[in-house]
């Protein structure tokens, strides 16, 4: 987005966007790193295939996916339902207190009924008598789950994005970078720029005007690096990114490399082409036809 998180503020100066720039190139690796030790540490004590999992749920939570298990969530039986009955009686004439195999059973069985069964009184009658004999919150996780089930089951909705390093690791998605024309603008709001803009419109156009060119400048640059990195693979890194920044792992340097040039192009292409709108600017027109909200020379005058 161009500004320091630590400030919220756009840099001012060259050396503070270089010291910015440092900080972005830097940083990611560090974090991966402590993040795999952590993982590791759980792996140790769940599991590889656990660790797996928990590694994609935890990156899927921060990117805004909804998480669900593979099989539907377990709840053991109320005390009042075991009471009254509801799941049978025993030749000695005890009411049967379900165990954990047959209550999975149960849930199961309930679960595919709520996936096959639309929104409406069917559904509603199903969920009503699970909560009577497993809980309300029981019934409410397994809403949940019967609803996003089919969801996860079409979509691989924990795979990573195009700008996070695993999206090119052996390890993670093992994709191959896009071309450079198809990475896709990334939509950038005004208010995302970090600028207070002027008020007086021509002063307002003046400095979009000179934000536009370094954005040109700078996303050329990108563009520029993002190639090479593709064409080359790690024979393009430095010595610094291969033994230092990622302690000898050439491919999770390439991948971070790849991954970071590739936000650096889509955020520059969403910065130029929101204030090439802005001064009525556009690819067809030379800013014949400008959109709406932008700075028009009337507006100047």
């Amino acid at each position: 987005m161009g500004v320091d998180p630590r400030t919220g503020n756009a840099p001012r100066t060259a050396k503070r966007r270089e010291a910015l720039e440092n900080l972005f190139k830097e940083q990611p690796p560090r974090l991966e790193r402590e993040f795999d030790i952590l993982i590791d540490v759980y792996q140790e004590a769940f599991g590889a295939e656990a660790a797996d999992g928990f590694r994609k749920a935890i990156r899927a939570w921060h990117a805004g996916v909804e998480v669900i298990t593979e099989a539907p969530p377990i709840s053991p039986a109320l005390a009042a339902s075991i009471d009254g009955g509801v799941f049978g009686v025993e030749e000695h004439g005890t009411n049967v207190n379900p165990n954990l195999e047959e209550v999975q059973e149960i849930v199961e069985r309930v679960a595919d009924a709520l996936i096959d069964e639309p929104p409406g009184p069917g559904r509603d009658a199903w969920l009503k008598k699970y909560a009577e004999d497993f809980s309300v919150k029981a019934a409410g996780e397994l809403d949940r789950w019967s609803r996003l089930k089919p969801v996860a089951e079409d979509t691989r909705s924990a795979d990573y994005d195009p700008g996070h390093p695993w999206h090119y690791c052996e390890r993670g998605d093992a994709a191959e970078p896009l071309p450079l024309d198809a990475i896709p603008a990334r939509p950038i709001t005004i208010e995302q720029f970090g600028v207070k803009w002027p008020k007086a419109p021509a002063k307002r156009r003046a400095l979009m005007q000179q934000m536009l060119a370094g954005q040109r400048t700078q996303l050329a640059e990108d563009e520029k690096r993002y190639k090479q990195l593709t064409d080359e693979g790690a024979d393009a890194l430095s010595q610094y990114d291969r033994e230092i920044a990622h302690g000898g792992d050439n491919e999770l340097a390439w991948a971070s490399a790849v991954a970071m040039k590739f936000n650096h192009v889509a955020g520059g292409r969403g910065r130029v082409q929101r204030l090439a709108e802005q001064l009525g600017l556009t690819n067809k027109g030379h800013g014949k036809n400008p959109s709406p909200g932008a700075i028009s020379d009337r507006d100047d005058l």
